[in-house]
């Protein structure tokens, strides 16, 4: 038997290896920009830019998330800290991702193996519990599923949510196995509680997970043995306040006021039914793509995904359903005899509950898989190298999970160079995904944003691609306000002719259709575009679509008061305030507290002469939940009263 020492020392030096792996096949995405909701979160972010430590600079970052309902503040200060230190270079946002990836490649390392001593084998076998625990953290961290929570900025979100549920996970156990030994544990599993779940809930929601995930351990690996009344009284205690209650209020506000969890699908083209038929079929396209990486499929967007509108709509929706409850059974009757398969199946199906049931979320992103993989790649590896499935075949395993090792690390490091470039990443996805909306109007977007340059050699071939993408992306998806936007903005910006039966569908879509984060966006920047005078359109055009959206009953929350605040912007910069003031009191019919649309409201009061209703409107606006953060409107607005 070789020292003990010498193999510990071999282990660090393989794990320590197989992480500059990841680092070297990861860096080229670090040459990458920014994307997507990157630029929300962090480079329109003005509150993440902070010049000093000051707590005042540090709450200001915090609070500035618009993610999730908690704001995730870890995360944002996470964002702060890297623009403090490094300015806003994409580079090291990227590089700190890739650094926290690996953290979690150690976690998963520490997890694994701390869950395999548990039970899984006995006797003797610490060294198949170290290769099973090495490979599941190779296949882990080189899987190509990962790369859009590593390269994509934003998602680090995800990361660090995984970062401290694994850390309190190994929190747990290790304090679970010392109180199993009646060696005291409870500050170790109160801090994973307390301190790593809650910085897991704060980075982002399904931190909350975590609970449920030291729940299931539990009751796979403890299952409350050996254990005094003293310590059995004190799990209770911690499983009842953070899981049992949790559940009973969920339950209790699904029953009395459903319209908390579920008014988002008023923003969503797919009703409630549909989205959870769909996520039974979406599950298992998750578990292809984690067991069978095909980096073809691989995108960033999945809005080409069919949706299921019944049981048998299509038939694979039941199929899927079957599967789900099949995998389930198993989790449950090999609990005993089979721990890591049933650990494995339920840490991948727990991982999806929130994300993947009823929330109206978007129907599909790989990045959900980030932490939940690590349940099917644990069974993978395990089933690859215990020696006591079939003995004659371990080492034909071992030789195939040395292959699926390089495939994987092959398949991550071409698929990563693509984010080198992160202009011809829709490229990319193209190739693959031609049938998506989406990616057809980013690249319609790209051409369409190349025509601002002076470098073009065939202005005529640019502007026909952009067209041809626009015109794409609307006949993949009918009601894309955004691409039919981008083509009207193409149109009137470089001389064109506008296509009048584009317009006459997107008022009809801006009437009756959902309107999405990025179509109001879109819907902004055309409106900027005319008053910039970029943009030839006639207000005949440009009036009917705004009063469509008036009309939106789906209409409502930010979205509502980000296009209602322009709309009147852009009547008063027209000089037309009385269409300015009618605009502002259809917003504030459906969003009241907004304080900025009740500024404008009482400053037109003021240039029409109405100052008793001024005042009354100043009065609301003092009295408004968030008035705190528009203090010099309000003081430039008592100015404009004392000087009448």
């Amino acid at each position: 038997m070789e020292p003990q020492n010498r193999i510990a020392s071999r282990e660090f030096i393989y794990l320590g290896i197989i992480i500059l792996c990841c680092f070297i096949i990861y860096f080229p995405s670090s040459l990458g920009g920014f994307i997507y909701d990157d630029y929300p979160n962090i480079v329109n972010n003005s509150s993440i830019q902070i010049h000093s430590l000051s707590a005042d600079q540090l709450i200001a970052a915090i609070k500035s998330g618009e993610s999730g309902p908690l704001g995730r503040p870890v995360s944002m200060l996470s964002f702060s800290l890297n623009y403090y230190f490094a300015g806003l270079d994409a580079f090291y946002y990227k590089l700190v991702n890739i650094l926290i990836h690996l953290l979690n490649g150690v976690l998963v390392y520490v997890l694994t193996r701390k869950l395999l001593a548990l039970g899984a084998f006995t006797g003797e076998s610490w060294q198949i519990i170290k290769a099973i625990s090495l490979a599941t953290t190779t296949i882990w961290l080189f899987h190509p599923i990962n790369i859009s929570s590593v390269a994509y900025v934003v998602q680090r979100m995800n990361e660090l949510s995984a970062l401290f549920t694994l850390a309190g996970l190994a929190f747990f156990i290790y304090g679970r196995e010392k109180i199993q030994a009646g060696n005291g544990g409870r500050l170790q599993i109160v801090s994973g509680f307390l301190i790593c779940g809650l910085l897991a809930v704060l980075s982002k929601e399904n931190g909350a997970l975590f609970y449920i995930y030291a729940g299931m351990i539990e009751l796979i690996f403890f299952r409350f043995s050996a254990l005094g009344l003293s310590n059995k009284r004190f799990l209770s205690v911690l499983y009842i306040f953070f899981i049992g209650l949790p559940f009973l209020l969920i339950i209790f506000v699904l029953l009395v006021s459903p319209e908390l969890f579920l008014a988002g699908y008023q923003q969503r083209d797919f009703t409630l039914m549909q989205r959870i038929f769909t996520e039974f079929r979406v599950i298992w396209f998750y578990i292809y793509m984690i067991l069978i990486p095909d980096i073809q499929q691989l995108s960033m967007h999945h809005d080409s995904f069919d949706l299921s509108s019944g049981w048998i709509s299509p038939p694979s929706t039941l199929l899927a359903i079957v599967g789900i409850l099949a995998l389930v059974f198993i989790a449950i009757f090999y609990r005993k005899t089979n721990k890591v398969l049933s650990f494995g199946i339920l840490f991948f199906l727990i991982g999806h509950s929130i994300e993947s049931t009823i929330l109206p979320l978007h129907i599909a992103f790989e990045h959900r898989n980030y932490l939940p993989g690590m349940g099917l790649l644990f069974i993978l590896s395990f089933y690859m190298l215990d020696p006591v499935i079939s003995p004659r075949t371990i080492n034909a395993r071992k030789l195939l999970l040395f292959l699926l090792i390089g495939v994987l690390a092959f398949s991550t490091y071409i698929k990563i160079k693509q984010w080198h470039n992160t202009e011809l990443l829709n490229f990319y996805e193209l190739e693959h995904n031609p049938e998506s909306s989406n990616i057809n109007y980013e690249i319609g977007r790209f051409y369409a944003s190349k025509l601002d340059t002076n470098e073009l050699i065939n202005r005529k071939k640019v502007y026909e691609s952009a067209d041809y993408h626009f015109r794409r992306a609307i006949t993949l998806d009918p009601g894309k306000i955004e691409a039919m936007t981008g083509l009207l903005i193409l149109e009137s910006s470089n001389n064109s002719a506008i296509d009048m039966s584009v317009i006459s569908s997107l008022e009809t879509v801006l009437r009756n259709n959902v309107i999405t984060t990025t179509g109001s966006s879109s819907l902004i920047a055309l409106l900027r575009c005319k008053l910039r005078n970029e943009c030839v359109i006639e207000e005949g055009i440009i009036d009917p679509l705004l009063y469509a959206i008036a009309d939106n009953t789906k209409l409502s929350g930010n979205r509502s008061n980000l296009l209602y605040l322009e709309i009147c912007n852009y009547y008063i910069a027209l000089g037309q305030k009385k269409i300015a003031f009618e605009f502002a009191e259809k917003g504030l019919l459906r969003e009241p507290e907004y304080v900025p649309l009740r500024v404008i409201l009482a400053s037109l009061l003021i240039d029409f002469g109405r100052i008793e209703e001024a005042k009354s409107e100043l009065v609301e606006i003092r009295n408004a939940r968030d008035a705190d953060r528009f203090t010099d409107d309000l003081s430039n607005l008592e100015i404009l009263l004392d000087n009448l």
